[in-house]
């Protein structure tokens, strides 16, 4: 019989449950999500909007610039790859 193996979902959902407790702990490794995979930082993002009145506390952090959308990847064929 198979194990069942974790889904991109389903660790997207732990992912953003963890923002979402703690975002001034994984604000900082915003940059950490450009290359994976759209499923990730779509979480990492949701997860910083949830939580948002925390969040902007953080203001003067380098990476705030992620929450006005501007999370950017100019090299798409780089995603979801190992570097």
């Amino acid at each position: 019989m198979l194990t069942p193996q974790p889904s991109e979902e389903g660790l997207g959902i732990q992912l953003k449950s963890m923002v979402v407790a703690a975002p001034e702990k994984y604000v900082s490794m915003a940059p950490l999500f450009v290359d994976l995979d759209p499923t990730y930082v779509r979480s990492f993002i949701e997860g910083l909007k949830k939580s948002q009145r925390r969040v902007f506390r953080l203001i003067g952090s380098p990476y705030s610039c992620s929450l006005n959308g501007s999370f950017h990847n100019p090299d798409r064929s780089r995603v979801g790859r190992a570097v």
